[in-house]
């Protein structure tokens, strides 16, 4: 096996990095089967997507410019399908799914579908039935505050044409009580 690659490792102190190559002779390929392990994906060989979390998460773009570049083999070899088939497989095997209330689901990647897409729905109906339920509460409340709040216009108007009657009234008390004084101080006189 030596003999078909060549393999390198450099590393530089004074900043920390160091880069570790295998490279094929001519006429042969490199291929990692990873049994478990994760090696390819802790050393960032190989797959099919780049980014750092599921916000820039994407399909490499070498993928992308030459879909070719991708082996459906476990080996590397171009005519094996072996990877492909497990990946297809993959939509039938039972895996567990861990909940936020630490309850496991051991189910297929349809049935997790299935019962993640139903909760979102039966979410969104739950919080559109509170929403609408807070709605009728707050207009009950408001309308019972402004009917014991608010002013009442045709009372107030029937109150002021009263306070303004009151007024005329006593005004022209105080203007018989003024003459009634000026005729008594007349007579003084």
């Amino acid at each position: 096996v030596d003999d078909h690659i060549n393999a390198s490792f450099s590393y530089d102190a004074k900043t920390g990095d160091g880069l570790f190559q295998i490279n094929a002779k001519p006429g042969f390929k490199v291929a990692i089967e990873d049994k478990g392990t994760n090696f390819a994906g802790a050393f960032s060989i190989g797959g099919f997507f780049s980014g750092t979390d599921a916000s820039d998460m994407k399909v490499k773009d070498s993928i992308l410019n030459d879909p070719s570049t991708v082996r459906a083999s476990l080996n590397g070899v171009d005519s094996g399908n072996d990877m492909a088939n497990k990946i297809i497989q993959l939509q039938y095997e039972k895996v567990n799914f861990y909940n936020e209330d630490g309850t496991i689901d051991n189910l297929t990647m349809e049935e997790y579908y299935r019962k993640l897409t139903g909760k979102i729905a039966s979410d969104g109906e739950n919080n559109n039935v509170v929403n609408s339920s807070n709605e009728t509460l707050y207009n009950s409340v408001y309308s019972e505050y402004q009917s014991k709040s608010g002013v009442n216009t045709n009372e107030e108007l029937a109150a002021l044409i009263q306070y303004q009657s009151s007024y005329g009234a006593a005004a022209k008390i105080v203007s018989t009580v003024d003459q009634m004084l000026d005729t008594l101080l007349g007579l003084k006189s």
